[in-house]
Protein backbone atom coordinates (compact mmCIF):
# COMPACT_ATOMS: atom_id res chain seq x y z
CA UNK A 1 0.00 0.00 0.00
CA UNK A 2 1.26 3.45 -0.81
CA UNK A 3 0.68 5.54 2.28
CA UNK A 4 0.56 9.26 1.69
CA UNK A 5 3.56 10.11 3.81
CA UNK A 6 3.99 13.35 1.92
CA UNK A 7 0.97 14.74 3.77
CA UNK A 8 2.65 14.49 7.14
CA UNK A 9 2.95 18.08 8.26
CA UNK A 10 6.00 18.48 10.44
CA UNK A 11 5.50 22.02 11.65
CA UNK A 12 6.61 24.22 14.50
CA UNK A 13 4.30 24.02 17.49
CA UNK A 14 1.64 26.67 17.82
CA UNK A 15 -0.22 25.21 20.78
CA UNK A 16 -1.34 27.18 23.82
CA UNK A 17 0.93 26.94 26.82
CA UNK A 18 -1.68 26.92 29.61
CA UNK A 19 -0.69 23.79 31.50
CA UNK A 20 0.83 22.84 34.82
CA UNK A 21 4.07 21.36 33.48
CA UNK A 22 7.33 23.07 34.37
CA UNK A 23 10.59 23.44 32.47
CA UNK A 24 8.81 23.35 29.12
CA UNK A 25 11.26 24.37 26.39
CA UNK A 26 10.25 26.92 23.81
CA UNK A 27 10.57 25.26 20.37
CA UNK A 28 11.94 28.44 18.75
CA UNK A 29 14.73 28.65 21.33
CA UNK A 30 15.79 25.07 21.91
CA UNK A 31 14.61 23.09 18.91
CA UNK A 32 15.29 23.50 15.19
CA UNK A 33 12.86 25.28 12.94
CA UNK A 34 10.60 23.03 10.92
CA UNK A 35 11.59 22.45 7.33
CA UNK A 36 9.41 23.96 4.63
CA UNK A 37 9.07 20.59 2.92
CA UNK A 38 8.33 17.35 4.72
CA UNK A 39 11.41 15.14 5.19
CA UNK A 40 9.00 12.20 5.17
CA UNK A 41 8.15 12.63 1.49
CA UNK A 42 9.56 9.25 0.59
CA UNK A 43 9.42 6.93 -2.39
CA UNK A 44 6.85 4.21 -1.87
CA UNK A 45 9.46 1.46 -2.16
CA UNK A 46 11.30 2.84 0.88
CA UNK A 47 8.31 2.60 3.20
CA UNK A 48 8.67 -1.07 4.15
CA UNK A 49 12.36 -0.82 5.01
CA UNK A 50 12.23 2.56 6.68
CA UNK A 51 14.31 5.68 6.22
CA UNK A 52 16.08 8.16 8.53
CA UNK A 53 14.84 11.68 9.11
CA UNK A 54 17.77 13.87 8.18
CA UNK A 55 16.28 17.36 8.42
CA UNK A 56 15.65 19.32 11.61
CA UNK A 57 11.91 19.14 12.16
CA UNK A 58 9.38 19.29 14.95
CA UNK A 59 6.17 17.26 14.78
CA UNK A 60 3.29 18.19 17.07
CA UNK A 61 -0.07 16.61 17.83
CA UNK A 62 -2.49 15.19 20.36
CA UNK A 63 -1.85 11.87 22.09
CA UNK A 64 -4.70 9.56 21.10
CA UNK A 65 -3.40 6.26 22.51
CA UNK A 66 -0.98 5.06 25.17
CA UNK A 67 -0.24 1.98 27.29
CA UNK A 68 -2.81 2.58 30.01
CA UNK A 69 -4.74 -0.68 29.46
CA UNK A 70 -1.79 -2.75 28.24
CA UNK A 71 -3.16 -3.04 24.72
CA UNK A 72 -0.44 -0.73 23.39
CA UNK A 73 3.05 -1.80 24.38
CA UNK A 74 5.53 0.97 25.17
CA UNK A 75 4.15 3.18 22.41
CA UNK A 76 1.99 6.26 22.04
CA UNK A 77 0.04 7.50 19.03
CA UNK A 78 0.23 11.19 18.11
CA UNK A 79 -2.32 12.67 15.72
CA UNK A 80 -2.48 16.07 14.05
CA UNK A 81 -4.78 17.56 11.42
CA UNK A 82 -3.28 15.60 8.56
CA UNK A 83 -1.89 12.30 9.82
CA UNK A 84 -0.94 10.13 12.78
CA UNK A 85 2.35 8.64 13.98
CA UNK A 86 2.87 5.69 16.28
CA UNK A 87 5.97 6.52 18.32
CA UNK A 88 7.96 3.63 19.79
CA UNK A 89 9.36 4.86 23.10
CA UNK A 90 10.29 1.69 24.97
CA UNK A 91 9.32 2.65 28.53
CA UNK A 92 6.58 1.41 30.84
CA UNK A 93 3.77 3.55 32.29
CA UNK A 94 3.77 6.01 29.42
CA UNK A 95 0.19 6.92 30.29
CA UNK A 96 1.53 8.78 33.32
CA UNK A 97 3.85 10.86 31.15
CA UNK A 98 1.62 11.27 28.09
CA UNK A 99 -2.06 10.97 29.01
CA UNK A 100 -4.59 10.70 26.22
CA UNK A 101 -5.58 14.21 25.16
CA UNK A 102 -2.31 15.93 26.00
CA UNK A 103 -0.44 17.85 23.31
CA UNK A 104 3.17 16.99 22.64
CA UNK A 105 6.03 18.24 20.51
CA UNK A 106 8.46 15.74 19.04
CA UNK A 107 11.93 16.63 17.80
CA UNK A 108 12.20 14.13 14.94
CA UNK A 109 15.60 14.79 13.40
CA UNK A 110 17.79 11.68 13.51
CA UNK A 111 14.91 9.28 14.12
CA UNK A 112 13.70 6.72 11.60
CA UNK A 113 10.28 6.24 10.06
CA UNK A 114 8.52 3.43 8.24
CA UNK A 115 5.06 2.15 7.43
CA UNK A 116 3.67 -0.96 9.11
CA UNK A 117 0.09 -2.24 8.83
CA UNK A 118 -0.79 1.03 7.15
CA UNK A 119 0.46 3.19 10.03
CA UNK A 120 3.43 5.56 10.04
CA UNK A 121 5.73 4.32 12.80
CA UNK A 122 8.69 6.21 14.22
CA UNK A 123 11.57 5.21 16.46
CA UNK A 124 15.30 5.42 17.07
CA UNK A 125 16.24 3.29 14.07
CA UNK A 126 15.03 0.42 11.88
CA UNK A 127 16.29 -3.09 12.66
CA UNK A 128 16.81 -5.00 9.42
CA UNK A 129 17.65 -8.13 11.41
CA UNK A 130 14.16 -8.09 12.94
CA UNK A 131 12.11 -7.92 9.73
CA UNK A 132 12.49 -4.15 9.57
CA UNK A 133 10.90 -3.33 12.89
CA UNK A 134 11.12 0.07 14.52
CA UNK A 135 13.46 0.16 17.49
CA UNK A 136 12.25 2.28 20.43
CA UNK A 137 13.98 5.37 21.76
CA UNK A 138 14.61 3.45 24.95
CA UNK A 139 16.88 5.80 26.92
CA UNK A 140 15.09 8.28 29.26
CA UNK A 141 17.68 11.00 28.65
CA UNK A 142 17.13 10.70 24.89
CA UNK A 143 13.36 10.75 25.33
CA UNK A 144 13.53 13.90 27.45
CA UNK A 145 15.42 15.64 24.65
CA UNK A 146 12.93 14.46 22.03
CA UNK A 147 9.46 14.84 23.54
CA UNK A 148 7.85 17.59 25.56
CA UNK A 149 4.28 18.07 26.75
CA UNK A 150 3.12 21.49 25.64
CA UNK A 151 -0.55 21.39 26.66
CA UNK A 152 -3.19 19.30 28.37
CA UNK A 153 -6.69 19.08 26.93
CA UNK A 154 -9.76 16.87 27.09
CA UNK A 155 -9.37 13.14 26.42
CA UNK A 156 -9.27 12.49 22.68
CA UNK A 157 -12.54 10.89 21.61
CA UNK A 158 -12.61 8.59 18.57
CA UNK A 159 -14.09 10.05 15.41
CA UNK A 160 -17.32 8.32 14.45
CA UNK A 161 -16.97 6.88 10.94
CA UNK A 162 -19.21 4.64 8.86
CA UNK A 163 -17.54 1.36 7.95
CA UNK A 164 -18.09 2.15 4.27
CA UNK A 165 -16.16 5.43 4.68
CA UNK A 166 -12.91 3.85 5.87
CA UNK A 167 -9.87 4.44 3.69
CA UNK A 168 -6.25 3.37 4.02
CA UNK A 169 -5.23 7.02 4.36
CA UNK A 170 -7.10 7.06 7.70
CA UNK A 171 -4.78 4.44 9.22
CA UNK A 172 -3.25 5.59 12.49
CA UNK A 173 -6.22 7.77 13.35
CA UNK A 174 -8.54 7.21 16.29
CA UNK A 175 -11.98 6.20 14.98
CA UNK A 176 -15.04 4.25 16.07
CA UNK A 177 -17.39 2.05 14.06
CA UNK A 178 -21.02 1.29 14.92
CA UNK A 179 -22.97 -1.88 14.27
CA UNK A 180 -20.18 -4.46 14.49
CA UNK A 181 -21.18 -8.07 15.14
CA UNK A 182 -18.76 -10.74 16.36
CA UNK A 183 -18.67 -13.90 14.24
CA UNK A 184 -15.80 -15.89 15.78
CA UNK A 185 -15.73 -18.82 18.18
CA UNK A 186 -13.37 -17.46 20.83
CA UNK A 187 -14.95 -16.56 24.16
CA UNK A 188 -12.90 -13.54 25.18
CA UNK A 189 -10.97 -10.65 23.66
CA UNK A 190 -7.39 -11.73 23.83
CA UNK A 191 -6.34 -14.62 26.07
CA UNK A 192 -4.32 -16.39 23.37
CA UNK A 193 -1.66 -18.74 24.82
CA UNK A 194 0.10 -19.06 21.45
CA UNK A 195 0.57 -15.38 20.60
CA UNK A 196 0.93 -12.02 22.30
CA UNK A 197 -1.93 -10.62 20.19
CA UNK A 198 -5.35 -11.81 19.12
CA UNK A 199 -7.51 -10.72 16.19
CA UNK A 200 -11.25 -11.18 16.56
CA UNK A 201 -13.33 -11.13 13.39
CA UNK A 202 -16.38 -8.85 13.20
CA UNK A 203 -18.84 -8.10 10.41
CA UNK A 204 -19.83 -4.52 9.59
CA UNK A 205 -23.39 -3.41 8.75
CA UNK A 206 -22.42 -3.55 5.06
CA UNK A 207 -21.28 -7.16 5.36
CA UNK A 208 -17.55 -6.48 5.23
CA UNK A 209 -15.00 -8.04 7.55
CA UNK A 210 -13.22 -5.99 10.21
CA UNK A 211 -10.87 -7.26 12.91
CA UNK A 212 -10.42 -6.05 16.47
CA UNK A 213 -6.87 -6.55 17.79
CA UNK A 214 -6.10 -7.02 21.44
CA UNK A 215 -3.05 -8.03 23.42
CA UNK A 216 -3.15 -10.99 25.78
CA UNK A 217 -1.68 -8.55 28.33
CA UNK A 218 -4.51 -6.04 28.02
CA UNK A 219 -6.44 -5.64 31.26
CA UNK A 220 -9.65 -6.61 29.42
CA UNK A 221 -8.21 -9.61 27.53
CA UNK A 222 -10.27 -12.14 29.46
CA UNK A 223 -13.48 -10.13 29.37
CA UNK A 224 -16.24 -12.08 27.56
CA UNK A 225 -16.90 -11.06 23.98
CA UNK A 226 -20.24 -9.33 23.36
CA UNK A 227 -23.46 -10.82 22.10
CA UNK A 228 -25.18 -8.63 19.56
CA UNK A 229 -24.00 -5.41 17.98
CA UNK A 230 -21.29 -3.22 19.49
CA UNK A 231 -19.57 0.06 18.77
CA UNK A 232 -15.78 -0.32 18.80
CA UNK A 233 -13.27 2.51 18.83
CA UNK A 234 -9.50 2.61 18.63
CA UNK A 235 -6.54 3.16 16.34
CA UNK A 236 -7.10 2.06 12.74
CA UNK A 237 -4.69 -0.32 10.97
CA UNK A 238 -4.81 -2.31 7.73
CA UNK A 239 -3.57 -5.89 7.56
CA UNK A 240 -4.10 -9.26 5.93
CA UNK A 241 -6.02 -11.51 8.30
CA UNK A 242 -8.29 -14.53 7.95
CA UNK A 243 -7.20 -14.82 4.31
CA UNK A 244 -8.24 -11.29 3.30
CA UNK A 245 -7.06 -7.68 3.48
CA UNK A 246 -9.12 -5.78 6.03
CA UNK A 247 -9.19 -2.88 8.43
CA UNK A 248 -8.20 -3.53 12.04
CA UNK A 249 -9.25 -1.58 15.13
CA UNK A 250 -7.03 -1.62 18.20
CA UNK A 251 -8.93 -0.37 21.27
CA UNK A 252 -7.07 1.85 23.70
CA UNK A 253 -9.04 0.74 26.76
CA UNK A 254 -12.19 -1.27 27.34
CA UNK A 255 -14.14 1.99 27.33
CA UNK A 256 -13.68 1.96 23.55
CA UNK A 257 -15.98 -1.08 23.36
CA UNK A 258 -19.64 -0.23 23.97
CA UNK A 259 -22.91 -2.14 23.47
CA UNK A 260 -24.86 -0.75 20.53
CA UNK A 261 -27.52 1.70 21.69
Amino acid sequence: MTFRLQYIALACIVFGWGCNYTNIPTPNEQWPEASTTSPLSLAAECAEEGVPISQGVVFGGVVTANDRSGNFYRTIVIEDESTAVELHIGLYDLHNLYPIGCRVALRAEGLAVMESDGVVQMGRTISSWADYKVEPLGVPSLIDKRIVVVGVGEPAEPQSVEASELTEEMCGRCVKIDGLRYVGEEKDWGSNPYSSTSNRLFITPTGDSLAVRTSRYADFATTPLPIGEVCVGGILYYDRLFGADMFVLKPRTYDDIQPQK
